[in-house]
């Protein structure tokens, strides 16, 4: 079983102490004052990247493959995403079971981590049987190129390498929206 990252358990200790001490109200004033306006400054910049170009993505997998944007099919979905992060990987579950049912074509795909743990990422890449290719952002460059400041983060990218849906953290619609640009 893998274990949640320090930060998380942290993270979670200080929520559950709020919650347990300070009662709903403050548990919820906490959520509202601090996690809430974050969401919403990072769903205004998604929308202000939306249909803007993007340069060509060309990056190295894990596996030493170049994994190059105008040389596989359109649409394209990018994945930023972290080893510690519960979200990305139900994220990451949700897109594997796609592959796996022949809805999303696994090459179509990217991963990217900033993370520099080779061996704990390929681990996980084992344990959880992602079969779409991984890559390792340790300059973050394609993180600063899609301003990309939370995970997960998902990026579309279309026939002409227009951003054409960009989303951070749970999306209840991903199946739909992935289903709608990939299966035609």
């Amino acid at each position: 079983m893998i274990q949640a990252h320090p930060t998380i358990r942290k993270l979670w200790a200080v929520l559950r102490y709020v919650f347990d001490h300070g009662g709903p109200w403050i548990f919820a004033a906490y959520v509202g004052i601090w996690i809430v306006p974050s969401y919403i400054s990072v769903a205004r910049m998604h929308s202000q990247m939306e249909s803007q170009k993007v340069e060509n993505v060309r990056i190295k997998t894990l596996t030493g493959a170049d994994w190059d944007l105008n040389q596989i099919g359109k649409p394209s979905l990018i994945v930023f995403w972290a080893t510690w992060c519960g979200p990305c990987h139900l994220e990451l579950w949700r897109i594997q079971s796609m592959i796996n049912r022949g809805e999303l074509p696994a090459q179509n795909v990217l991963a990217v981590t900033n993370e520099s743990d080779r061996a704990l990422i390929e681990q996980t890449i084992r344990d959880r049987e992602y079969t779409f290719p991984v890559a390792m952002d340790d300059s973050h460059e394609l993180s600063k190129k899609f301003k990309v400041n939370l995970t997960p983060t998902l990026v579309v990218v279309g026939k002409s390498n227009e951003i054409l849906w960009m989303t951070s953290g749970l999306s209840p619609l991903l199946e739909t929206r992935l289903k709608k640009l990939f299966i035609r």
